[in-house]
């Protein structure tokens, strides 16, 4: 929708492209602090080499489990509407 406004405005390119940035930048601005305050917390906490560890087994075989769906059965994941 945001785009289709901009669109109908008939703007200039740089000034759309301008406009496309800051809408990405305050829609993406919560995450950025979330990330930041992660960070933060994991640098002065420090993070265990086991949970590390175990963290990256997990993660992996999410991402397994997720690429098996999608090449494999990919109508598994689909939203019915």
């Amino acid at each position: 929708m945001f785009t289709q406004i901009l669109a109908y405005n008939n703007l200039p390119l740089g000034t759309t492209y301008l406009y496309i940035g800051l809408y990405v930048f305050f829609f993406l601005l919560d995450d950025l602090i979330v990330f930041a305050v992660a960070m933060l917390t994991l640098k002065v906490t420090g993070i265990s080499n086991k949970y590390g560890k175990v963290s990256q087994v997990v993660g992996g075989v999410i991402m397994i489990a997720i690429a098996i769906l999608l090449i494999w059965f990919p109508e598994v994941i689909k939203f019915k509407i």
